[in-house]
């Protein structure tokens, strides 16, 4: 597999591959070639491996309730979706940002909620959360979830 890391050089940022240890397994006759090497790359060791990883299903996932103090936040979402709030999901403008505030306000509004996503500019608010939004969506959401956000800090979260 390859990694890729950054070395800054004289003012510059210059890519790097890193290898890892990569297993070459025989293809499978109906797997196309591009999709192999990248298995390979991935660390896949093996046709088995190969089809667990494309063909994942529930058992693969972990119990999500076993997640440290996730009931209130359970409990909250419950007391919000029954109360008819309006839910804001405040996600980070990543690639996997963007999806979990895809997945999660989808779900909620399967539910029912009237559920908003809020993406922070990544060139005007940053990475994570912003008090400047956080006063804003305040004013619109009476509940906001956070996803893909590495909340640190604490202070934003109180607000």
């Amino acid at each position: 597999m390859w990694g890729v890391g950054l070395q800054r050089r004289k003012y510059m940022f210059r890519y790097v591959k890193r290898r890892a240890d990569r297993h070459w397994f025989p293809k499978p006759e109906d797997m196309p070639e591009a999709l192999h090497r990248l298995l390979i790359e991935r660390g896949i060791r093996s046709a088995e491996e190969a089809e667990a990883y494309l063909r994942a299903d529930e058992r693969c996932l972990h119990d999500p309730l076993q997640l440290s103090d996730i009931m209130p936040a359970v409990n909250r979402i419950k007391a919000a979706l029954e109360a008819g709030e309006t839910l804001c999901v405040y996600g980070d403008y990543d690639v996997d940002g963007v999806c979990a505030s895809a997945i999660l306000s989808q779900w909620l509004r399967s539910k029912g909620a009237d559920a908003r996503v809020y993406l922070p500019s990544r060139h005007h608010e940053g990475y994570g959360l912003n008090e400047e939004a956080i006063r804003e969506i305040a004013g619109w959401a009476k509940l906001m979830v956070t996803v893909d956000c590495g909340v640190t800090s604490i202070a934003l979260v109180d607000l």
